[in-house]
């Protein structure tokens, strides 16, 4: 989360940078989802906050995919993945 405020109180004006960090907030966050789904959660929805995240389409991939795997893990229903591939 230390990457998060840093990022959110210091923004850079590099889009190497930007999806250097945003990378590693997603991969800490697919991480996260197995040992505590409820931080993961959290982290998932501060991700929210970064703009530059609707910069990289394949950041944005990844967070919808992140969202259907917590949707899946918190109803135990495998709808939102489906849907993630279908749609």
């Amino acid at each position: 989360m230390k990457l998060l405020e840093y990022i959110e109180k210091n923004p850079i004006d590099s889009k190497v940078w930007n999806e250097l960090a945003i990378n590693a907030l997603l991969n800490a966050d697919f991480s996260l989802m197995k040992k505590d789904l409820k931080k993961a959660e959290e982290l998932y929805n501060r991700l929210d906050i970064l703009e530059a995240i609707d910069n990289y389409a394949e950041l944005i991939i990844r967070k919808k995919f992140l969202e259907s795997l917590i949707q899946y893990l918190k109803n135990n229903s495998n709808v939102e993945i489906f849907f993630y591939f279908v749609a």
